[in-house]
């Protein structure tokens, strides 16, 4: 992989969309756009289902995710540092993510589990849990260390298996529970009440172990901790005098649209702002306008910036700016509908004129090729 420290070529990162292809309110469009804003510097990575986009009108995500470039000055910024901020809040909501690899080895099989992300390495741990066939790529079993703060459950959602067939088991603290999967003529998703194996996890320090004892692989889409994380989460890129983040509920970011559960609101800490007079602008990520703004000090040189998000029923996005710096201009038009491209063209950046399909990276329940991002 690229690593931006040690080169100087710009990168844009592809083939971004949902494992099924089925897209049609733009959820997975919109999660990739945001979540990729916060981490690349070139701009929006690409959306693979342009067509969709040209179908389903789903140019207004674009639009907004533009508009919101335009007017926070993002692409003038350089020397941005990707950072996942904490959000405090009493609500509660499950953690989900996927594993990052594909069809590699396992070089780390366990991770301790935090409350507010993906552990540290998930994204090289291989999404093919192998079985007997390739027992050296995955010698050992997948592993958690948890802390569940109240009783739940643990769930494994998986997205494929292999023809060859399968059989989980998972466990807590050696009680487990186990489910095969036969063999078939082909590669196979299974149905949707066999694809979830789910344990009851008592509250407190845990170990939660994940064991293919079958003959061929399967695909983990993904795990998901019931009421083990914040309600809100936070992707961002903070400067000296300059930050942009987009907060997203865990629970609600890629429900079908009047399906949310409660919102949320909580407290937003900034850290890497030198002290001053800073103006905080929470943007509508869907109508592509400002909700409100303030200004804020920041006069500790060690301190963090600390802002009262808005209720959030799915995500909003912010950016903080000097207070003394001149506001950049209004994204201007709405863009017309545009015919459709060609695939992997993107339009959420530096040079973005008008918005064209692309997407993103680790957006929360993302796909890059064939495996699951993190929520």
């Amino acid at each position: 992989a690229l690593k931006p420290k040690s080169s100087d070529k710009p990168a844009l990162l592809g083939e971004f969309g949902p494992q099924n292809l089925t897209d049609t309110e733009g959820v997975a469009l919109h999660e990739g756009l945001w979540a990729s804003l916060m981490h690349n510097p070139t701009g929006a990575a690409l959306y693979w289902d342009w067509d969709i986009v040209e179908k389903r009108d789903l140019y207004s995500h674009f639009a907004a995710a533009s508009a919101f470039v335009t007017a926070s000055g993002l692409a003038n910024q350089g020397g941005l540092v990707s950072v996942a901020p904490t959000v405090e809040t009493a609500q509660r909501s499950d953690l989900r993510f996927g594993a990052g690899g594909g069809f590699t080895a396992a070089t780390q099989n366990e991770f301790v589990v935090g409350a507010n992300g993906v552990p540290a390495g998930m994204e090289r741990f291989p999404a093919f849990l192998q079985g007997q066939n390739h027992r050296d790529m995955m010698p050992k079993p997948l592993t958690f260390q948890v802390n569940y703060p109240q009783a739940g459950t643990f769930t494994l959602t998986i997205g494929q298996v292999a023809k060859a067939g399968a059989h989980l088991k998972v466990s807590v603290d050696g009680k487990a529970t186990e489910r095969d999967f036969a063999s078939g003529p082909a590669d196979f998703t299974p149905k949707d009440e066999a694809s979830a194996l789910q344990i009851a996890v008592p509250s407190g320090a845990h170990t939660i172990t994940i064991e293919n004892a079958g003959t061929d692989w399967v695909v983990a889409r993904q795990f998901a901790f019931s009421n083990y994380a914040p309600a809100l989460a936070a992707q961002a890129r903070v400067g000296r005098d300059y930050a942009v983040a987009w907060i997203y509920h865990r629970a609600n970011v890629d429900k079908p649209v009047g399906k949310e559960s409660s919102p949320a609101s909580g407290r937003l800490s900034l850290a890497g702002l030198k002290p001053g007079r800073y103006r905080a602008t929470w943007w509508d990520t869907r109508a592509g306008k400002s909700l409100e703004a303030s200004e804020v000090s920041l006069t500790g040189a060690k301190d963090s910036l600390t802002l009262t998000t808005p209720s959030v029923s799915r995500d909003v996005a912010l950016y903080v700016v000097k207070a003394d710096a001149a506001p950049a201009k209004s994204a201007g038009k709405k863009p017309r509908k545009s015919p459709a491209t060609t695939a992997g063209t993107s339009g959420v950046g530096a040079n973005a004129a008008r918005p064209f399909p692309s997407s993103a990276i680790s957006a929360p329940g993302a796909t890059v090729g064939v495996t699951p991002g993190a929520h």
